[in-house]
Formats: C-alpha cells, sequence, structure tokens
C-alpha cells in the first residue's frame, strides 16, 4: 500500500465507487494509506461523503473536547465539524 500513489488510490476508489450503483458514502479503511489529500476531492467528483480514519478521529477528538477548528481541503467531516 505504501507504494501506491494517491492518484492510483483516486482512480482504484472511483472505479469501483461507480460500479456499485446507489452508494451513499465511501469508507477508506486503514490509516497507512497516504490519501489525505484526495479526500475533498473524491467528495467534489462523486457527490458523496468519504470517511477515512483519520479525519474521523480529529472529528472524534474535536467533539470529545468541545474544540470547534474546521479544516478545509480535508473533506466535508472537518470542514463542517458538529
Amino acid at each position: 500500500m505504501q507504494e501506491l500513489s494517491g492518484e492510483q488510490i483516486y482512480a482504484h476508489i472511483k472505479h469501483n465507487f461507480l460500479k456499485v450503483k446507489g452508494a451513499d458514502a465511501i469508507y477508506m479503511l486503514g490509516s497507512g494509506w497516504r490519501t489525505l489529500d484526495i479526500i475533498e476531492t473524491l467528495e467534489q467528483d462523486l457527490q458523496v461523503p468519504v470517511v477515512h480514519p483519520v479525519t474521523a478521529r480529529v472529528w472524534e477528538f474535536q467533539k470529545r473536547l468541545h474544540v470547534a477548528e474546521p479544516r478545509r481541503g480535508y473533506g466535508y467531516m472537518l470542514e463542517a465539524l458538529p
């Protein structure tokens, strides 16, 4: 996995997402994937939320600690914190 570029992972996710009709979101399993830079592009391109382990953890920590520091560029989850 570490040898795959973000572009290769993006292409793989997009290809498989389009094969499965009616998916409501994309869940990326594995923190080892260096893919934070493709989350926003995937969401814009495929019009569904993307859940990535790193952004999900940041969201959870901020929620539990009552911190509201939205971050742009990493997808809807961190841009629109609770």
